[in-house]
Formats: structure tokens, sequence, C-alpha cells
């Protein structure tokens, strides 16, 4: 009886615990019009004192609203409704105090709104809008991704690319510290809503480490965990294995805390999963170091990947430690990617006049072994003194073999080629930073950094075409130095007139050391001094932020002792942002140089069975880019409405570019040149909205792209004019019910004309997916069409595919199948992801002929 009791005092005594720390604060209320009638779709937004939003939704039908949030910060509400004029109400400390408050509005008709026009009222852009996760009907096992996809507002690549207000997202904090930076990728795929408290986008984001003048304008997302102050550890491990020895094996590790964010993942499967990309890559270690086409060559091989192969192993394992006090930040990557990939496609070459030159069967097998690691850190000498290292290394092996039955058009004879790849690219950069603030209004800063590369190349092939047997190897070897002085001054004469003056010098080596011939060689030598003068603006009238900036290089070159030249280059860039809180307006144009490779100077035997004929005379040569681009982005959180259109207009002058010059045996012949003209104008366009907010919400995502290009495809200064459409439509349920579905098309078509010829493509995908989810099941049944027409030649396709998953506490049971129909042998798809395209002067059509498909089952634990 002591023991019930006991058991009952305590019940009590918790109960007044539990209910506060499972307390709600409720905001309700009706909004009307002077004459009682509801107002449906007005838009609530509750701010903290420093103008953060916190919270938002709109009303219903009835005019009804309500607001529940664990915690009340709010200071004022503010209810908006195009017809009417903007309301606020102040809470007080007295009402912040209930646990429920219900507010009614009167709203009084704008009278200077006309039937076509929308008048909103000025607003200073804040700089932190929280997400409202209430209304997106989530649940626990939803990946950021699958978040952020429900709200019109982002778009999310399938590079992992995230797209918020016309901006590129290239930074998600946890809790306000910086944890994955360019690796939107492993956030999008790891962080779940179960350790999710809120997520908010920071605009005009500076980090602690940085000294500006100038207001940034990136935007970063942030996530708050559930608990601030509490280290979280979370993480998986997947098993997966299935028909025809297909599997999977997937680990992850994360750590967030105050001061400590780290991640560890490793992966290796048979089926196609990759868990980077190369946009990611490309972005950490391109930052200042400069990409030779060798490291470029072997990043597109390690990213490559697409389902349409007919073998796809891929090992990866990757390590991130980031560490920031008040005073240091350090963070270090390394990453390790071995695919080992074989692609199976028939190729056909014809040239621009339409003659037919080649038909091939090919066999491509493509391994490649890489370690790349990054570490920098940052340290702060005194309260205005900054110092910073950055340093950069990857190691890359590439090994491609590709094998070829050729039917030779003109001769009407075959022959069979085995091209060869071997390339060990080997790179390093480094690079010390210094930036201080002498005063209120000048800041110095001074960088120096260096870059060592050196790599092996072995390029060769083979011909048998029972007539005679011929083979040709080349072994080179390439080595680069780079290094680079800076010297800034920036001062700061008031919000809107920031001026900065800088000092560059950069000395570049090269050098081309061709083996089997000791005495071939090539090397270049480039002193570049550049001097530049820059004016920045913020918050002009509140909305306006500008810069420009305008330069002169002076350029000395030295190629191999023959070809020397002096000049003077002008580089300009001009920004103008204009932005409030729904509407985004930008013009942005710039200028830069661009040199030639150095092995356009020399011939050169490429990837696969082609032979590049060099000039001496176009390493030296200095071309030229202008990019121009103007555009428009309405962004409105609170309706769940997105809105944007760019134009972008590119010319290029002296572009290294190759043309056709023979086919013989297999064996393509090109020649390096400069164009005269390269030039393309390209229109975007887009529209998202969620509607049926209130009972079933529908989200529709609408995407857009015209191109025109006028670009020289040979030597001889013939011009190719291309255009293209490429219209998307998706449309798909968001709700928490039991079902949903999405629909989506895409549609592109392409046509290049060359003198009185055409080549026409055009490609139409079609899918529909079902899905049934609850708080234990997940079903996806996907049915894909394709419909390719390749210069009137036709190609189709249709997959099936099936994904399913069964929770059981912290275990994961699932099922997964792609392209179902052809691994059980009831569709015949002969074609897949076929290919036109215009490059080096030939038309050339290519054929997948296998893909991968699988049906596994896994099992999945979560820590």
């Amino acid at each position: 009886m002591k023991l019930v009791l006991s058991h009952i005092v305590i019940f009590f005594l918790l109960l007044p615990l539990s209910v506060v720390f499972g307390q709600t604060f409720e905001i309700a209320g009706l909004v009307s019009n002077l004459q009682d009638d509801p107002v449906a779709g007005a838009t609530i937004v509750l701010y903290e004192q420093d103008s953060t939003i916190i919270g938002y939704t709109t009303t219903n039908e009835i005019g009804a609203y309500k607001l529940n949030k664990k915690t009340m910060h709010g200071y004022f509400l503010e209810v908006s409704q195009p017809r009417y004029i903007t309301t606020y109400h102040t809470i007080t400390s007295a009402q912040a105090s209930k646990d429920k408050l219900t507010i009614n509005f009167k709203l009084t008709e704008n009278v200077n709104q006309l039937d076509e026009i929308i008048l909103i009222s000025p607003n200073i852009p804040k700089d932190t809008v929280n997400l409202d996760l209430e209304k997106l009907n989530l649940f626990e096992d939803n990946n950021l991704k699958e978040i952020l996809e429900k709200i019109p507002n982002f778009k999310i690549g399938d590079n992992g690319s995230i797209i918020y207000n016309g901006k590129a997202i290239e930074k998600i904090l946890v809790n306000n510290k910086a944890s994955f930076i360019n690796q939107n990728t492993i956030a999008l795929e790891s962080i779940e809503k179960k350790i999710i408290e809120g997520i908010s986008v920071i605009n005009n984001y500076q980090g602690d480490f940085t000294l500006n003048f100038k207001e940034s304008q990136e935007s970063v997302l942030n996530i708050a965990t559930s608990n601030l102050n509490q280290n979280i550890l979370t993480g998986s491990v997947t098993a997966k294995y299935g028909i025809d020895a297909k599997y999977s094996f997937y680990g992850r590790l994360f750590l967030f805390s105050k001061n400590i964010n780290t991640f560890l993942r490793t992966n290796t499967n048979n089926i196609g999963d990759i868990s980077f990309n190369y946009d990611e890559i490309n972005k950490l270690i391109g930052n200042g170091q400069p990409l030779s086409p060798y490291m470029i060559q072997g990043l597109n091989t390690l990213f490559s990947s697409n389902e349409n192969l007919a073998k796809d192993f891929l090992t990866t394992s990757d390590l991130t430690f980031r560490k920031q006090t008040s005073n240091l930040k350090i963070s270090g990557t390394i990453y390790h990617i071995a695919p080992n990939r074989t692609e199976s496609l028939f190729k056909s070459l014809t040239t621009v006049d339409n003659r037919a030159l080649l038909r091939s069967e090919i066999e491509g097998i493509y391994r490649s072994n890489a370690i790349i690691a990054l570490l920098s850190a940052s340290t702060k000498i005194s309260t205005n003194t900054i110092a910073s290292f950055d340093f950069h290394s990857n190691f890359t092996n590439v090994e491609n073999t590709n094998s070829s039955e050729n039917q030779l058009i003109q001769e009407n004879r075959k022959s069979s080629t085995l091209a060869k790849n071997d390339n060990n690219v080997l790179a390093n950069f480094g690079k010390f930073g210094l930036a201080s603030k002498l005063s209120k209004s000048i800041i110095i800063k001074t960088a120096f950094s260096g870059f060592y590369e050196f790599d092996r190349l072995f390029n060769g092939f083979s011909v048998n075409d029972d007539v005679i047997i011929n083979s040709e190897d080349q072994k080179n070897k390439f080595k680069k130095q780079d290094l680079t002085f800076s010297f800034d001054v920036d001062m700061k004469l008031s919000n809107y007139f920031m001026p900065s003056i800088s000092s560059d010098f950069k000395g570049v080596n090269e050098k081309i050391d061709i083996e089997f011939t000791p005495t071939t060689q090539i090397k270049r030598h480039i002193n570049d001094y550049s001097t530049s003068l820059a004016f920045y603006g913020d918050n002009i009238f509140k909305k306006f932020d500008y810069e420009f900036k305008i330069g002169i290089n002076t350029l000395k070159t030295e190629v191999s002792s023959f070809q020397n030249s002096s000049r003077l280059f002008y580089p300009i860039e001009f920004n103008l942002n204009y932005e409030s809180r729904l509407n985004r307006l930008f013009f942005d144009y710039r200028r830069k140089a661009v040199f030639n490779d150095l092995e356009s100077g020399i011939n050169t035997i490429q990837p696969f069975n082609q032979v590049v004929i060099g000039n001496l005379e176009l390493p030296s040569i200095l071309g030229r880019v202008d990019h121009l681009e103007i555009g428009y982005n309405y962004n409105n959180l609170f309706d769940g409405t997105t809105f944007s259109m760019a134009l972008a207009y590119d010319d290029a002058r002296n572009e290294l570019a190759k043309g056709f010059v023979a086919q013989e045996n297999g064996i393509t012949t090109l020649s390096y040149f400069a164009t005269d003209i390269s030039e393309s104008y390209q229109l975007n366009g887009s529209f998202s909205k969620t509607f049926l907010q209130q009972n079933y919400p529908i989200k529709l995502d609408f995407q857009a792209k015209v191109k025109k290009s006028n670009i020289q495809i040979d030597q001889n200064g013939l011009t190719a004019f291309s255009e293209g459409i490429s219209p998307s439509l998706k449309i798909e349920s968001i709700s928490k019910n039991l079902f949903n579905f999405r629909i989506s098309s895409r549609f592109t078509y392409n046509e290049d004309i060359i003198d009185d010829f055409a080549f026409k493509s055009t490609f139409l995908n079609n899918s529909l997916a079902l899905m049934v989810k609850n708080e234990k099941w997940y079903s996806k049944l996907s049915f894909i069409q394709e419909y390719n027409v390749l210069n009137e030649e036709v190609f189709k396709r249709f997959n099936i595919n099936f994904n399913m998953t069964y929770t059981i506490g912290k275990m994961i049971l699932s099922l997964d199948g792609r392209h179902l129909e052809e691994l059980f042998a009831f569709i015949d798809n002969t074609a897949f992801n076929s290919q036109l395209s215009l490059q080096n002067g030939l038309v050339s059509n290519l054929v997948r002929n296998a893909s991968l498909n699988y049906l596994i089952i896994g099992i999945k634990y979560n820590l």
C-alpha cells in the first residue's frame, strides 16, 4: 500500500513539470473586413523584437488562423492581404505570459488597390527567416532534402544544389556553426527531422572569422537541433543484398556539439549509388586553386556515373572535422573515392555536311582511385586581426580502356581499336592570409599562395583492320608551378560608398615533356601584374547594393623561347542588386581573361582514339570571356509561391576549340584552333506554388529554358547556329495522408543548323510515382517513360522502380528495385539515354544498350 501511495505522490509531484515541458503557446483568431466578411488568404507573421520572423500562417476560407509555438518570444503580429491595408498588433508582456491568446483583426480596404496592380508596403529585408515546419506534414524520418522539397521557395537539384530566392546556398550551419561547406549532398540525405528543432534562412551571412565592410550577399541554411546545449550523436548502418549479387553497405556517424562538428561516412556498392557530386568537390578543391585539364578529366571520371551502365562499382569514404571557438576555427576534410564502371554503347559519327563516317560498338571500362584532402584554419590574433591558412592536396589515378568494333562507312570495311588512358595527377595548393582592421574605416589584407602540380600521362591506341596492325603510344609529364601575392586596402567612407584598391602578382611556370622523344618539350612562363579599383555600396534607399570593379593586367608571356608577348587587359565586374522581402532584381556583368591550355601547342593523343594537332602559337593567345545576366525573383514564403526569370548572354573570343580533320581506321584526327566567335543566349524561368494548403496540399513546379548559340566549329570559320527549348512540369501532393502522388514531365528539343543541314533531337520523359506512408510503412512505385527522336530515328524506353521500408524501433527493413521490367525481362528496352551532340566539328550519336537493374533487400539500424 505504501508503494502505491508513493507512486501516486510522485505522479502528482511530476505532473506540473510534465505540463510545463509539454506546454505549447497558441495564438488564434479571426480576420475580417469592416463589413464583418471573412478575409481568406491573409498572411499572419509573428516577429521577434529584432524583426526576425519566427512563425507565419495564412487564414482559411472563414478567415480563421492559428499559430502554435513551443515558446512565446513574439513581439508583434503582422496581418497582410493584397486588397487591405497591412495591420500590426504588439503583444504585451501580460499577453505573452498566457498559454493561449485570441487576437482578432479588422482590416480596412486599401483604396489605392487597383484591379491589375498589387501594392506592397515597403519592408526592410529581414536577415533571418524561420521556416514553419509544423505545416509541412513531416514524419520523424524525413531527411532535409524531403523537407526542403515540400517548400516551393527552394529548388533542390540532383547535384545537391539548393537555390533560394535565386541564390545558391553552399553553407549549411548546425546551431549557427558552419558544418557543411560545399557538402550539401551529405546534409540533404543525412540530417533527419528527428534531430531538427527548426530551420532558418540567414541572408547576408558573414562568418565570425571575416573582416569586411561590404555586406555579404550570401544566404545560408541554419539547422537548430532539438537540444542546443547537449551533444548530438547520430548515425546509421545499412546493408543490402539481392539478385545477381547486387549489394550495398553504407555507414555514417555524425557528432554535433557546441564547438565541434564532425562526421564520418563509408559506402561500398555495385548498384550505382554515389553520395557526392562533381560540382561540390570541384568547389572544395577549386577555391583559389587553378584546375588543369588533367585534374578536370580525373574529376569527371570519378563522378560520371549514371544508371545506364553495364557495371557500376564504387567505394567511398570521407571524414570531416570542424572545431570553432571564439578565437579559433579549424576545418579538415578527406575523401577517398574509387569507382570501377563499365559502359556499353553504340556510337555513330557524321560530318557536318551529313556524310556518315563511322559506326562503332564500344565497351568502356573506367577505373579511378582518388584521395582528396583539405585543411583550413583561422585565428583571431587580436580583436581586429585575423590570420588564415588553407591547404588542398589531391591525388588521382585514372585507368581507362576503350575497345571498339568499327564499321568504316566511306571505306566499306571493318576495324577494331583498343585505346588506353592512364593518368597520375598530383596537385598541392597552400595559401596564407592576414587581415587587419586599422581603424573604423580602413582594413588591409595580404595573402600569399603557392600551387604545384606534377602529372604522368599515358595515352595510346592500337588498330587492327585485318590488313594492318598499327599502334601509337604517348607518355607525357606535365609540371606546373603557380605563385601569387596580393595586397588589398578596403575603405569605408559610408555605407553607400566603400572603395577598395588591390594589387596582385602571379607567376606561372608550366612544362610538358614527351618521354618517348626526350628532345620534344614545350614550356610557358606567365607574369601577371594586376591592379584594380573597386567601389561598393550597401542598403542604398534600404533596397540597393552595388559593386563595380575595374582593373588593369600587364601580361608577359613566353612560350618555349619562341613566342614572346606583352599586352594589357582590362577586367571588369559590375553587380547591382535590389532586394525587398518579396522581390529581388539583379544585374551582373563580368569580363575576364583566359589562357589556352599548354597542350594546345603540341600534337597529342587523347582519349579515346583521337589524335589532336597543336599549334605553337595557341598557348600564347589570350582569350576573353564576357558574361551578362539580368534576373528577377519573387519569393513569398508565407503563401508558398516563388517565381524567377533570368536572361544570360555569354561571349567568348579566342576560345580554344577542336576541329575535324580526318577519320581513318577508327582513329579521328582533330586540330586545335582559336575561335573568332562563340556566343550564346539563355532564358530561364520557373514558377512554384503550393495549392490547397489547408486540406490536401499540392505542390506545382514549372521550369523552362530557352537557349540560342552561334559557335565556330572548325578552323576554316564554319559556324553552327543552335537553338533549343526545355520545359518541365512536376505536380505532387505533400500531405500527411496515407496516399500521395508525383507526376512529372520533361521535354527537350534542340536543333543545330550548319549551312543547309539541320540536325534535330527530341527528348521526352514522363513519370508517375505513387507513395504510401505512415509512421511505420513507406512504399513508392514509379513508372518512367522515355521517348527520344534523333534525326528521325526513334528510341523508346519504359522503366518500373519500387521502394519499400518498414520501421521497427531503430531498425528499418527495406526492399528496393530498379528497372524491374529489365530484371524480369517482360519489357524489351533496347536504348538508354540516347544523345545527339555537335562536338569537335562532328555530329555524334550515342545509344547506350545496357543499364543497371536490381532487386535487393536491406536492413538499416539507426544509432
